[in-house]
């Protein structure tokens, strides 16, 4: 999966009650960050690993619905943190944004980089968001 705009995309959209589009948006995080490739085969979320001759069911952690699955995906270097609204402040109930910083050890006090998630209903989603931007950024540089 190397397409992180697509992720993005679907985590922005996804209906919360929507559970098979959230175990997808799951899969395709974890292919996104092992680099490997993704597809759904026959309506189930799939991964095929280099040299693999057949792809293999997603059975791993729920990103979309886990901070501990979470913290196992966060790139080094960089520091997330939160930033709550108030449910009047942002139409449609989008109230969780992260703000994701990598220091830079030659700048003292300041922030090499700085990403933003978009307002987004959960937590859980702002920073898998803002993981997905932090790891796309980190390919690009």
């Amino acid at each position: 999966m190397k397409h992180h705009h697509v992720i993005l995309e679907q985590i922005q959209n996804v209906d919360l009650d929507d559970t098979e589009t959230l175990d997808e948006i799951d899969a395709k995080a974890w292919c996104f960050v092992k680099n490997i490739q993704f597809k759904i085969v026959n309506n189930v979320p799939c991964y095929k690993r280099k040299g693999d001759k057949r792809w293999y069911e997603y059975e791993h952690d729920k990103y979309t619905r886990s901070r501990d699955a979470l913290k196992s995906i966060r790139p080094e270097g960089w520091i997330f943190l939160t930033d709550c609204v108030d449910l009047e402040e942002i139409a449609d109930g989008y109230t969780q944004r992260y703000t994701a910083h990598k220091n830079d050890p030659s700048v003292k006090h300041e922030w090499a980089h700085t990403l933003l998630s978009n307002f987004l209903p959960t937590e859980e989603l702002a920073e898998l968001h803002a993981i997905i931007q932090a790891i796309a950024y980190e390919r690009n540089s």
